[in-house]
């Protein structure tokens, strides 16, 4: 995207892996990855059929997040890039 962008010399210089709170509890973790995850757009792809299953989808979405929840909410593994780059002049 950066060198469509017009951008050169691109570098990812640096791995950033750190814990990332994903929601302040087990049911807001949830409701986020419905939300903007992959869970979430398979059950409107699915439309009614999806619509019957969230509640086992939940469910066993809970199962998958308690172990990841600490007392400041649920946290988990991330990871991000620091990118350098050379914006090129007209």
């Amino acid at each position: 995207m950066l060198a469509a962008a017009g951008f050169t010399e691109i570098d990812l210089f640096e791995r950033n892996d750190l814990p990332m709170c994903v929601g302040r509890s087990v049911e807001e973790a949830i409701d986020y990855q419905m939300l903007v995850g992959p869970s979430g757009e398979i059950v409107r792809e699915a439309g009614e059929k999806g619509m019957r299953s969230l509640p086992q989808i939940r469910a066993e979405l809970a199962e998958l997040f308690r172990p990841y929840l600490r007392p400041e909410g649920v946290y988990m593994g991330s990871s991000t890039w620091f990118i350098r780059a050379r914006a090129t002049t007209p």
